[in-house]
């Protein structure tokens, strides 16, 4: 279901719009943004998971105080507590990145929530 702007300009409901007259601005942001826009937003919500992953790493070599610095002297000191609550905190991060992603998404495309009730 990826989609560049290129190919969402030349389908057939945005020539379909253009033969109704429909000015080329109003076009893209009604018509041509809307679908174009789901895979980034797909991308972005996903992308947070690459950040919390990233962010262990980038903590300990530059010596930044974070959540990643947190996970890792936990689980170096063998600080179950701390461990989970870091592993519990990321998690939800993640989750709500996700499910916040999937809504937008839906909120912006019909068709995604077509595909659910399925």
């Amino acid at each position: 279901m990826r989609a560049s702007m290129i190919e969402v300009l030349s389908a057939n409901y945005v020539r379909n719009a253009r033969s109704f007259g429909l000015t080329e601005p109003r076009i893209i942001s009604r018509y041509a943004l809307r679908v174009a826009v789901a895979p980034t937003i797909t991308v972005l919500g996903v992308g947070v998971g690459y950040m919390l992953g990233s962010a262990v790493f980038a903590e300990i070599v530059l010596a930044r105080p974070g959540i990643g610095k947190l996970m890792y002297d936990a689980v170096i000191l063998r600080s179950y507590p701390v461990t989970l609550g870091a592993v519990l905190a990321s998690s939800a991060l993640l989750i709500a990145a996700t499910t916040a992603a999937d809504i937008l998404n839906a909120t912006i495309d019909p068709r995604f929530k077509e595909g659910q009730e399925q």
